[in-house]
């Protein structure tokens, strides 16, 4: 916590997406094991495009890193992801 000249505190929040699902505060968790049950369960032999779209700060970076930390542990590494 830091203070400003008059002893104010000065609350900051930082905008840097999660990359570890055991510190989801807004229940993102599930939807991503969701997904990432979906991926893995899909028939894609020549592989498939998926799309998170919304709006900046609503959490895209934290999901998709959610879905691949899931990916990982349910595909025993047998899923190939390309994230742009």
């Amino acid at each position: 916590m830091r203070q400003d000249d008059s002893g104010d505190e000065i609350r900051l929040l930082y905008d840097t997406p999660l990359r570890d699902p055991s510190n989801d505060q807004l229940e993102r968790r599930a939807f991503a094991e969701f997904i990432a049950k979906a991926i893995c369960t899909m028939d894609a032999d020549e592989g498939f495009v998926f799309s998170l779209q919304g709006p900046w700060g609503s959490g895209k970076t934290t999901t998709i890193n959610f879905v691949l930390d899931s990916l990982g542990r349910q595909s025993d590494g047998a899923a190939a992801v390309a994230v742009y």
